[in-house]
């Protein structure tokens, strides 16, 4: 939601160039360097090179060995050589299949920049849409896990939409939108090939031979891979990608200067990125460096710190290898590697969407994707057109993901705004699912509190726009649309407040800004400033009404000015006392007394009194008094002056001002008006030094309050055209992540009118989202060629049926619910190989046994065979000796065994008997499977399904069939054991809502971690609510290199495990002044040194769970902290005090 034009700028609707020769091809600039928001910015770079050509370029590839003119740009020519191979036609003269997909990949990176020949118009496109380009890059991925769903991501997203394609209408009017399947397998090509070359893949020589997909599925989850750092911040020994930007001499080239003057202006979103802070370093003349790490950097770049990982061209690659620490490769040599691995991805990735697109039913419409010719204005569509953006079915939800391996359904939501007249709004509309979701609602807006000049505005009249919403655990029955207005005086006065907060704020810290600025070439002797509310606005008088005053002093006829008058002091001790006085004066005023109308004033500086004169400074007898002025309407425009230095001015003594400033209407019942003057102390700075200071007075104030400023607006603008009227409504879902699930399941005429603070609901279709047939791990196949490798020799491991040593080996009796405590047996193993995975007919599990819970009496017969004896009873045991299976929701479960496989992996196997009288199946999702340590971080298993027997553990190829009540299948499940972890407590076993839990202390893992050393909880041991955890402050640790360690315990109060990532809660110091310093990005295991390993897995808490975790947080050199501020996910907030920090 943006303001309307009767209230401010109206967004304008952007509108796609009619024909081929009316569109500027544009000049494309490399996403490596800078952030999708940057780079929709620096598009106008070239356009002085594009205006002084007389036929435009054509389109070129991308990933530009020069920035500007590419030569070549690199994503189109991989992307073309991989469709050609595949099949792809590559006749049409530029508009053929192969280059269409060429061209999409290309996009996903420059589509930003052609608002440079699109204007404003196209730019509320990219503004609008630039988050979610952003995320199909493979950017921003720490570890192995995030890795590995960032793919299962794009791949089931990939086949989500193209299903969802094959659906569409397209551009010719046949069922099948080809135009958008091909937005969607190009936009997959690129981040495919963008995992090369933004990730260590290539560090490790084994790998520079085999892509992703020739990696055996048991080892992809245990390499150390990550992708470079590049939205979030660097941690733990994780690079940087790398950035560049423009120089000076481009950004002042007049066109390029008029743009990003407005994009860079206060309140922008851009304001505070690197670009905009470039571009005012380039206002100043700051030079520029054309070297990193000895790498000779094309002209017109300024290549910023940090430099970075990225392999994306030929010269950016020798600076890639120097961060990356190698030195077996030069930098051309990697470019060349990556790719080559980037074309082999490439190939085979179409490949295997051919393979699951006939798989699905859909492979006809393939083949239309792969012959078919479109048009570029068709692809452009595809990025330009608010109902369309197919490439969402890749970028849908949170990036990185905070889902594990399950499943997380979406909705594709389109809206269509009635043609009506007025039928448009400015309020916020949000999407809530099931009434009361567990997720929070969606608000639907492509630009929420976006500068107007540059934001796109949802819901106008005739409007066809999609959006997103989810994840969701499951498809919800039924949605709202909330049309959540805000037409409340108390709404305008909170928000009001807030505006005024901010404005002023900068008046508390702008005498040290002074200081660094002058130099001590001028004393600032104070600050303060009136402010006008909107009550005091409304007794202001007119000049009739408040006519001057004429009086007659020692002779002389003075008359005073008209108006109400007023004054401001500040005393400054020894640098001066004085008080400056003025008048203001309504001088207009509108006839509407609603939220459109409004007050217009104008102020008048009169004179400056000097109270007590100041005392000489650094020997001059120039010492005298000069004003910074600004006048700054709440909300509205701001006027400002800085006077000359009064000379001679002593004690008693006055000076005229004289200073009339600029008229500025006020909005009537909200607005406010804000006078300030900053006193300085004249000591020989120069005229240019002045303006300096002025500058940075009104400029703070700008920054600091646009937001807010804009906040209000908004609240303002949605209680004036509040109601919507929603002609058409169609919803398509889709799953990612596991089975892949697409449908329609809402399609709805609705001609109704949402009236502020209304909502509409709608019930979907469950029957509409159909199973394709096709998995996730369908899509990552093992195209190895190899079978896994051998783990390592585990000299505890039985090589016969017979226990060795004839260890104690635990067993149990048949359970009774009189008998008591868990009872040891000594026993035997034994029992007939079965044929694994094969209903009625399991095989045996020859791995070390973990101790179950058993009895202390009675006789009973053991798993297999077994014999043995036990502690307090006779009873025959088995290799685990427990015979009962636990009932989840359709299968019965039995804990067969737990094994160390390696160094970083752990094998758990158990029989699952079909409790159903249909059959049942078992796919890797069917039962969550959570393994918990003694700190209670849970984690989950990688995500396949195993065979039970054997020594190797070997994937199986599909999923497990119990056809009849009572049949039984054996399998098992791999962990790749996390990084400092502590010994393992339980394992969790989990379908539907129905758990089982096992006691897997006894397992000896290879390496644990110390349990952390903390002298005792916080505040009495009490937890505090915070949103979906109760959370306690148990103790906090100096660390090294001046940080702060502080130790928390999370309890789960819910019935459903909880993930804690590094964004489910914001963690701040406060010192005495309110200053807060923000915890680094990650959650550390709590276990350990003061060395602590971060918690790179989405760590699970399961209900009824204590876990403890730890923060670190970088001192603050000049304050000390006085409290930690937590703000859970849901926006609860908590803060403790700080014990004495040892």
């Amino acid at each position: 939601m943006n303001i309307r034009s009767r209230f401010a700028h109206r967004a304008v609707r952007p509108s796609c160039p009619s024909s081929a020769n009316t569109f500027i091809e544009p000049y494309h600039f490399r996403e490596v360097g800078l952030l999708s928001k940057q780079r929709l910015l620096v598009a106008m770079l070239g356009l002085a090179t594009i205006a002084a050509s007389a036929t435009p370029q054509p389109a070129q590839a991308f990933d530009g060995e020069d920035p500007i003119l590419g030569k070549p740009w690199h994503h189109e020519p991989l992307t073309r050589v991989a469709a050609k191979t595949a099949g792809f036609s590559t006749d049409g003269g530029g508009d053929s299949a192969a280059d269409s997909l060429a061209w999409h990949a290309h996009q996903v990176d420059s589509y930003d920049s052609w608002w440079g020949a699109g204007g404003l118009d196209r730019l509320k496109v990219t503004m609008a849409t630039a988050t979610e380009l952003e995320k199909m890059h493979f950017h921003d991925l720490f570890d192995a896990n995030q890795v590995h769903q960032t793919w299962r991501r794009y791949v089931s997203g990939t086949m989500a939409g193209l299903l969802w394609a094959k659906n569409q209408k397209g551009t010719d009017g046949k069922t099948g939108d080809v135009a958008a399947a091909q937005n969607i397998v190009g936009a997959s090509l690129h981040a495919i090939q963008d995992f090369y070359s933004h990730s260590n893949w290539i560090d490790d020589k084994a790998r520079r031979d085999k892509t992703f997909f020739q990696t055996a599925l048991n080892q992809r989850m245990a390499l150390p891979i990550y992708t470079g750092a590049y939205n979030l911040d660097t941690y733990q020994g994780i690079k940087h990608h790398g950035k560049f930007l423009y120089a000076a001499s481009i950004m002042n080239q007049p066109f390029v200067k008029q743009y990003l003057s407005i994009a860079c202006a206060p309140g922008s979103p851009l304001g505070n990125s690197d670009l905009c802070r470039t571009f005012e370093a380039s206002k100043k003349g700051t030079p520029v460096r054309f070297d990193v790490a000895g790498v000779k950097i094309p002209d017109n770049i300024i290549y910023q710190s940090p430099a970075g990982i990225a392999l994306d061209n030929s010269w950016l690659a020798e600076i890639g290898v120097k961060q990356r620490g190698l030195t077996d490769i030069t930098g051309g040599e990697a470019f060349t590697t990556a790719s080559n691995l980037a074309l082999e991805s490439s190939k085979q990735w179409l490949e295997t969407l051919e393979k699951n697109m006939t798989k699905a039913g859909a492979g006809d419409f393939w083949q239309r994707i792969k012959t078919t010719s479109t048009k570029e204005e068709d692809r452009r569509d595809q990025f330009e057109r608010f109902s369309k953006f197919p490439y969402t079915f890749l970028t849908a939800g949170n990036y990185p993901s905070k889902q594990t391996s399950g499943e997380e359904y979406y909705l594709r939501v389109r809206l269509q705004t009635s043609d009506e007249a007025r039928s448009g709004t400015d309020s916020d509309i949000y999407l809530r699912a099931n009434g009361q979701d567990t997720n929070p609602p969606t608000l639907l807006d492509y630009s929420p509190r976006a500068n107007p000049l540059l934001a796109y505005n949802d819901f106008e009249q005739s409007d066809d726009n999609v959006y997103i919403a989810g994840p969701f655990a499951q498809l919800p029955k039924t949605i709202e649309l909330y049309n959540k207005s805000s037409n409340s005086d108390e709404i305008y006065d909170l928000l009001g407040k807030k505006l005024l907060s901010a404005a002023v704020a900068p008046f508390k810290i702008i005498g040290g800004l002074f200081n660094t600025i002058s130099g001590g070439a001028a004393d600032w002797i104070g600050t303060e400033h009136k402010v006008w509310m909107a009550s005091d606005l409304a007794n202001v008088p007119t000049a009739a009404q408040a006519p001057g005053k004429t009086v007659k002093i020692l002779g002389m006829t003075v008359t005073t000015p008209a108006g109400q008058p007023f004054s401001i002091e500040a005393n400054g001790g020894d640098k001066g006392h004085y008080k400056a006085t003025g008048y203001i004066t309504k001088t207009a005023e509108s006839a509407e007394n609603g939220p459109e109308g409004w007050r217009e004033f104008e102020i008048f500086l009169t004179t400056l009194d000097c109270i007590k004169e100041s005392k000489w400074d650094r020997g001059s007898d120039s010492d005298e008094p000069f004003l910074l002025t600004m006048q700054k309407a709440l909300p509205g425009e701001m006027d400002s002056a800085v006077t000359e230095p009064l000379d001679g001015v002593d004690t008693g003594e006055s000076r005229a001002i004289g200073r009339r400033y600029k008229r500025v209407r006020v909005p009537k019942g909200y607005g406010m008006l804000d006078f300030a003057i900053s006193f300085m102390e004249h000591d020989d700075e120069s005229s240019a030094k002045r303006q300096e200071l002025l500058a940075a007075f009104t400029g703070d104030v700008k920054k600091s309050s646009a937001t807010e400023e804009r906040g209000l607006l908004d609240a303002v603008a949605a209680s004036i055209g509040e109601d919507w009227k929603l002609q058409h409504i169609t919803v398509d879902a889709w799953s990612r992540g596991g089975a892949v699930r697409m449908g329609q399941v809402l399609d709805s005429e609705c001609d109704k009118w949402i009236r502020g603070q209304e909502t509409a609901s709608f019930t979907l279709n469950q029957a509409g989202l159909v199973n394709s047939g096709v998995t996730t791990d369908d899509l990552l196949p093992d195209l190895s060629g190899t079978d896994p490798g051998t783990p390592p020799e585990d000299p505890a491991k039985p090589d016969n049926p017979t226990h060795p040593d004839n260890t104690t080996d635990p067993g149990t009796s048949p359970q009774n619910p009189d008998n008591g405590s868990p009872n040891n047996g000594n026993g035997t193993s034994g029992g007939n190989t079965g044929q694994p995975n094969t209903p009625n007919k399991p095989g045996d599990i020859k791995i070390p046994p973990i101790k179950l819970p058993g009895n202390t009496t009675g006789n009973g017969t053991g798993n297999n065979g077994g014999t043995g004896n036990g502690t307090n009873g006779n009873g025959t045991g088995g290799v685990l000796g427990n015979t009962l299976f636990k009932a989840l929701r359709n299968l019965g479960v039995k804990f067969d065994g737990l094994r160390v496989l390696d160094t970083s992996t752990m094998q758990l196997s158990v029989t699952y008997k079909n409790r159903q009288k249909s059959g049942s199946t078992v796919t890797s999702s069917t039962v969550d499977i959570v393994a918990v340590d003694a700190d209670g971080i849970g984690f989950r298993d990688q995500g396949n399904l195993y065979q039970a027997t054997g020594e190797v553990p070997e994937r199986l190829k599909q999923d497990v069939l119990l056809a009849s009540k009572d049949d039984e299948a054996k399998v098992s499940y791999l962990f790749t054991l996390p990084k400092g972890m502590r010994e393992l407590k339980t394992l969790h076993l989990r379908e539907g809502d129905e758990e089982t839990i096992m006691d897997a202390s006894s397992v000896q893992l290879p390496k644990t971690s110390e349990a952390p050393n903390l002298a005792g909880a916080v505040g009495g041991g009490d937890y505090a609510e915070l949103g979906a955890f109760d959370i306690r402050l148990d103790g906090v640790k100096r660390g090294r290199g001046n940080t702060l360690h502080a130790f928390f315990s999370l309890k789960n109060e819910g019935r459903k495990a909880l993930q804690l990532t590094a964004g489910s809660m914001h963690l701040d110091l406060v010192d005495a002044d309110g200053i807060t310093t923000s915890a680094i990005g990650n959650v550390y295991r709590a276990s350990g040194t003061l060395d602590p390993d971060s918690i790179s897995h989405t760590a699970i808490i399961e209900p009824n769970i204590e876990a403890i975790v730890r923060y670190i947080f970088p001192l603050p050199r000049t304050s000390s902290p006085q409290s930690l501020r937590i703000r859970g996910e849901g926006g609860a907030i908590h803060s403790f005090s700080l014990p004495t920090i040892p």
